[in-house]
């Protein structure tokens, strides 16, 4: 008898442990492999949208070097341009096109995926890649015709929270741009807003394997905390209607006009567009129409009425 209730013990025992340790171990296998991505890197260049640019390699504070694109513009202002993800310096060209055929110096550089360190922070880390980027203008070592007086971050995804936080870091940054981002680490990972006990498991082992993974901690995942140190600095939020960050993107706007009544922050809800999908969902014309005027009067002070049309309740 005695042996009998050791083995029903030892079944039930063992039961938990699955029961526990299966979703555990699920959520980590799942951060484990989006901490850990392939590079994204295309073979699109500037060229393609037929402006001229050069290579240029961005020496990293970690010892490597971040493979970009940097395009000279006319205008006294460049604009950044961070990888989302695991992107290549070609991730997010379409959108820099578009500042560039306007003027802007832009440049572009490659997710942390495509060098040797091979992990991603999903943002927070990235931040020092921001501050390596605006070390290397600064020096400009390769004699590139850059204009530093003014300087905007233009980040999509979790780029977009690393520009975010990023802005909040470096004071140089004058203006930010930021389309689809996450405004905490609960609203990346679900920590704290799983719908059944299967989900909260699967998201402790999320969470583990990102401190394992990372060395970090998911709560500096924060974007909405980095927004009150922004204003008086301009700030244009881009989301889709149909995405899932956007009820973020309304508490991030809600955080900045707290902090300061009179700082430029708005949003423009692309009606109709997902994640990433605001230049095809309108079209190119009417994404200029929104976004340039923004750039112009945040860097250039130019243009501002056309900015300050788009908004007729002020």
């Amino acid at each position: 008898m005695r042996t009998l209730r050791l083995g029903v013990v030892a079944v039930l025992v063992t039961m938990l442990l699955l029961i526990i340790g299966l979703p555990v171990t699920l959520g980590a296998l799942r951060m484990w492999r989006t901490i850990h991505p392939g590079c994204g890197a295309g073979n699109d260049t500037p060229a393609a949208y037929g402006l001229q640019y050069r290579d240029v390699a961005i020496p990293a504070r970690w010892g490597g070097t971040y493979q970009g694109f940097y395009i000279a513009g006319v205008l006294s202002a460049t604009i950044v341009v961070p990888p989302a993800y695991a992107g290549g310096k070609d991730g997010l060209l379409s959108e820099a096109a578009i500042l560039a055929a306007h003027g802007y110096n832009v440049l572009t550089y490659e997710s942390r995926a495509c060098t040797r360190i091979n992990v991603l922070s999903l943002g927070y880390r990235e931040i020092d890649d921001v501050g390596d980027v605006l070390v290397y203008l600064k020096t400009n070592p390769d004699h590139l015709p850059v204009n530093l007086s003014h300087i905007a971050l233009h980040g999509f995804s979790s780029a977009g929270a690393t520009s975010t936080m990023a802005a909040a870091r470096y004071p140089e940054v004058e203006a930010l741009l930021t389309e689809g981002g996450y405004h905490t680490s609960s609203a990346l990972t679900g920590l704290g807003t799983s719908s059944s006990w299967i989900e909260a498991l699967m998201n402790i082992g999320a969470n583990i394997a990102y401190r394992v993974g990372t060395g970090e901690d998911p709560a500096n995942l924060d974007p909405i905390g980095a927004i009150p140190k922004l204003p008086p600095r301009p700030i244009f939020f881009v989301y889709g209607s149909d995405e899932p960050s956007l009820p973020g993107a309304r508490l991030q706007l809600a955080a900045a006009r707290a902090a300061d009544p009179n700082t430029v922050a708005e949003l423009w809800v692309v009606p109709g567009a997902g994640h990433g999908w605001y230049v095809t969902t309108v079209g190119r014309d009417e994404y200029v129409r929104w976004v340039l005027p923004f750039y112009d009067c945040a860097l250039l002070k130019q243009n501002c009425d056309g900015w300050r049309a788009l908004w007729p309740q002020k």
